[in-house]
């Protein structure tokens, strides 16, 4: 992730005809571990959105989208605005 991106938003979208289910669980499993594993820090905000007709959309708040950059990356994550409608998303972290 490019310095000039690091208080950025990300977004990434998990879809996959019939294994959307599968691969969103896997990822949220990896994801969760992670965070344990960096001590559970306070104010790493990751949200989600969808379902396994329309895959899962995950945003990461600029300090979660540093300290998950690798995963983000590995995921094809984009950077992206604030979103607007977090009060209607499913807070993950």
């Amino acid at each position: 992730m490019p310095a000039s991106q690091e208080r950025q938003w990300y977004y990434v979208h998990i879809e996959h005809p019939r294994l959307t289910s599968t691969i969103n669980a896997a990822f949220l499993s990896v994801l969760v571990d992670a965070y344990r594993d960096f001590g559970q820090p306070k104010n790493y905000r990751v949200y989600r959105t969808g379902g396994n007709e329309t895959g899962f959309s995950y945003f990461f708040s600029p300090e979660a989208a540093t300290l998950f950059t690798t995963l983000v990356a590995l995921w094809g994550g984009v950077g992206v605005s604030e979103p607007t409608n977090l009060q209607n998303m499913e807070r993950i972290l």
